[in-house]
């Protein structure tokens, strides 16, 4: 263990001396306000206009849908007569569909649309506030407000476009920090010749790779630790925080965070091990770069997917491919909707794949190929 420390503290140190790592360092804790800031801006120079269609079988109620029309400085309301309103929204005809029943306002937009999406919340925060000063205390009846997808799914902002990047980020964080280490730790040293002189000082190579391991996950836990600062500071001081977010509203509070916490921590295992294996087989630091690039689309490109919706910890084998069911366990957590099965399920895969990455990596540095894969 003390030479796995030594290693540790000796790459380590390396790496807080690299200037780059202030780079890495801030960009967690920039991204989110940054990002924050940029959405508003668009939000607030976003369309003047929106098509929208209403049913309803409430005279009542379309009434006073039909007043803010009139005194509304949000938008510009065409509404449209349609008898597809469903249709019409999934291809854009329609950016929000608005169905009164049973004294709900289900404000339903395209979760596929940024526009939809965005449009669809600002019309029904306006449409909520214009209510709540003006018309509540004239009628009787107490109204609902919802934000719903095209599928009926009760909807809020950790579904809207702010709250869908969000995951995006924090998984590209993870991954694109992880790599631009990795690939110098194994194939960057072999290009030097400095992994050799390790070598021929009689340090198991079991122990090279562990205290290059712990190093780079180290790097990756700070990551997530400036990453949770930079969301804490942008969000925390909004007025409706505990409405922004699914894992406020749906479930256990604390078992969302802590599952979203073990699932960022289990990701960046799996980065660490998997960037690393890639450093270590790659010809030189190169080609260790691009072959990170291309394993860093993958867990973005499941995070997307999830998000838009098109694939779901549902499907069976989806839910065993690691980092896929990893993106999927802490978007679920990020929403509120904590399936424990599905979490069980992910830290055994998990576990599985670092524990097969490591026999790989010790394995293949044990072989004559490691240093002759120039």
């Amino acid at each position: 263990m003390r030479i796995i420390y030594t290693i540790f503290k000796k790459e380590l140190l390396g790496i807080f001396r690299d200037k780059s790592i202030l780079i890495v360092m801030l960009i967690p804790l920039l991204i989110f306000p940054v990002f924050n800031t940029g959405l508003k801006y668009l939000n607030k120079d976003n369309q003047d206009s929106i098509n929208i269609a209403v049913t309803t079988d409430s005279a009542e109620a379309y009434n006073i849908f039909s007043q803010y029309i009139i005194v509304s400085q949000c938008f510009r309301i065409n509404l449209i007569n349609t008898d597809t309103p469903e249709e019409d929204l999934k291809k854009g005809i329609l950016d929000c569909y608005l169905y009164i029943n049973e004294g709900n306002y289900d404000f339903i937009h395209n979760s596929n649309s940024y526009n939809s999406i965005s449009t669809t919340t600002k019309l029904g925060e306006d449409f909520q506030k214009y209510y709540n000063e003006f018309i509540k205390e004239m009628y009787t009846d107490v109204y609902q407000f919802n934000l719903k997808d095209e599928t009926g799914k009760i909807s809020n902002v950790s579904d809207s476009i702010s709250n869908m990047f969000i995951p995006i980020f924090l998984v590209l964080i993870i991954f694109q920090s992880i790599s631009s280490f990795s690939n110098d730790f194994f194939a960057g040293e072999k290009e030097r010749k400095t992994l050799e002189m390790l070598l021929l000082s009689g340090t198991k190579k079991e122990y090279i790779y562990f205290g290059k391991m712990f190093a780079l996950f180290t790097v990756s836990l700070f990551n997530i630790i400036f990453s949770g600062i930079s969301l804490l500071a942008t969000f925390a001081f909004e007025d409706n925080v505990h409405d922004l977010f699914g894992f406020f509203k749906n479930g256990s509070i604390i078992t969302n965070i802590s599952i979203m916490i073990l699932s960022l921590w289990l990701l960046a295992l799996i980065a660490v091990s998997l960037s690393s294996n890639v450093s270590i087989v790659s010809k030189g630091i190169k080609n260790s770069q691009f072959i990170n690039e291309v394993v860093v689309v993958i867990p973005v490109s499941a995070t997307v997917l999830n998000v838009l919706g098109y694939i779901s910890a549902e499907n069976t084998l989806i839910t065993y491919i690691p980092i896929v069911n990893l993106v999927l366990c802490f978007n679920n957590a990020f929403k509120g909707f904590v399936r424990l099965n599905e979490v069980l399920i992910t830290v055994l895969v998990s576990i599985i794949f670092v524990f097969l990455m490591g026999i790989f990596g010790i394995k293949y540095m044990k072989s004559e190929r490691f240093l002759n894969s120039k």
